[in-house]
């Protein structure tokens, strides 16, 4: 069981982290995504708030509102909209002491203090992980 929460609590933190890419990915996929994996993560207050969010799109059809509508009542009538576990990690996610980078290679939060930047989009890879990478997994910028 632990080894499950700790695979879905990482997928979670990945799919927060596809926020802040908005721009590029489509909302729908970015929430539909989140609330999946906080859901699974058993973290109904932050797969509630995704639910709102997918609500809210102007993109979605009546029909497809409707579909996120219906499946959030049928979650959240079985689960309270409240996130059951609290982690150090998720402090830091909320702004604590400051926000954790997250490895562009496998999505998981960096928390050693050395880790490797692109030079062209300055984004992190676990240092461990970027010797598997000739490039960079984002934007393809040269490791060298």
């Amino acid at each position: 069981m632990e080894l499950w929460y700790n695979f879905y609590h990482l997928l979670s933190f990945a799919a927060l982290h596809l926020r802040d890419y908005e721009d590029i990915i489509p909302a729908v996929e970015i929430y539909s995504l989140l609330a999946l994996c906080a859901g699974a993560n058993r973290a109904f207050g932050t797969c509630s708030k995704a639910f709102v969010k997918l609500e809210s799109l102007e993109t979605l059809s009546p029909e497809q509102r409707q579909q996120y509508e219906d499946l959030a009542l049928e979650i959240f009538t079985k689960h309270c909209p409240k996130d059951s576990k609290k982690t150090e990690m998720d402090g830091l996610l909320e702004g604590g002491e400051g926000k954790l980078p997250t490895c562009v290679a496998t999505g998981r939060p960096i928390t050693e203090y050395q880790f490797w930047m692109c030079s062209v989009c300055k984004h992190c890879v676990e240092a461990q992980e970027i010797s598997n990478y000739n490039f960079c997994p984002l934007c393809h910028g040269s490791v060298g």
